[in-house]
């Protein structure tokens, strides 16, 4: 039997930049929480413009927004104690958006939506296969939340390394390699897609496409009495054309 791969659109992905341009924009010399988070902001009006343009919810892209807007206020005006842990509020955010939307739309399956076609989108399977995906990325999101969390502690610099860089960037890279196989191969129906290239075919050669019809029944397997009744009568004699 054949099988089709579905995955995500790619603009999935791009969904989730505004969080890694924070991430790594937070710590990084020159640049600072207020700036990535404003930068971030800006980031994710471009997501919810291209949201709107496919016809898609902007859910990542309105928390983004919503999320790092305030953020950056609350970081300029001093307002806020937190600025040691922002990176692990963040991840956390998208990590409990992930969770929520397995209650009624996986994430994934709103971009995976558009890269599918019609056969996949009404297979059962389909949503079953985004809440594995969208799931497998709640805890991958829940991963780097933690290890950004223990890496914002008193910890040495090769601690430090592995929980705010190595740990977050093997996650999310296991998350995106993985993604085929936690969406998982959706079945084809096998007898269909032989009818379709046999029409294809008739129609390539210029012959009417008829449909294989079943095969009668097996005239060995029918009872001997039916066959006797059905045969009785041969042996009778024909009229001619001039008798009565």
């Amino acid at each position: 039997m054949g099988r089709e791969r579905v995955t995500p659109d790619r603009t999935f992905y791009l969904a989730l930049s505004p969080w890694l341009c924070f991430v790594i924009g937070d710590r990084t010399d020159g640049v600072g929480p207020v700036s990535a988070a404003a930068f971030s902001t800006a980031v994710a009006a471009v997501i919810i413009y291209l949201d709107r343009r496919h016809h898609r919810r902007p859910v990542l892209g309105l928390a983004a927004a919503a999320f790092f807007s305030l953020l950056a206020v609350t970081a300029e005006s001093g307002l806020t104690a937190t600025d040691r842990y922002d990176r692990t509020m963040a991840v956390a955010l998208l990590a409990a958006i992930f969770a929520v939307s397995l209650g009624r739309a996986p994430i994934t399956e709103l971009y995976g939506r558009s890269s599918a076609s019609r056969r996949q989108r009404d297979n059962p399977g389909f949503r079953l296969h985004h809440c594995a995906l969208t799931r497998r990325w709640a805890l991958m999101s829940l991963v780097v939340a933690a290890s950004l969390a223990m890496g914002a502690g008193p910890v040495g610099p090769l601690d430090a390394t592995a929980f705010n860089w190595l740990i977050p960037l093997t996650a999310v890279l296991y998350a995106a390699v993985a993604t085929p196989a936690a969406n998982g191969d959706l079945p084809v129906d096998a007898g269909a897609l032989a009818g379709t290239l046999e029409a294809l075919l008739s129609a390539r050669r210029g012959r009417a496409f008829k449909p294989r019809l079943l095969p009668g029944p097996d005239r060995e397997a029918t009872p001997r009495r039916d066959r006797s009744v059905a045969s009785s009568g041969a042996g009778m004699p024909r009229r001619s054309k001039g008798s009565f």
